[in-house]
């Protein structure tokens, strides 16, 4: 879990940066709620693999058998 925690965090950063970047030329592009979108959909995701691959190792035994 905690590499896509990171992920989150990584893209809200680079939206984040981007946005300041952008609006220090005078573009606004990325607006607030597109990078709170964003943010979430990536949250939504990463709670969803997290949750797949907890579960998918429990079906898998501590010797690396399917039992």
């Amino acid at each position: 879990m905690k590499k896509n925690g990171n992920m989150v965090v990584l893209v809200t950063g680079l939206l984040g940066a981007a946005k300041l970047a952008l609006e220090a030329f005078g573009y606004s592009i990325i607006t607030d709620d597109q990078i709170n979108a964003i943010a979430n959909g990536v949250a939504a995701v990463a709670a969803v693999v997290a949750t797949w691959m907890n579960n998918h190792r429990k079906d898998v035994g501590q010797d690396g058998s399917n039992n």
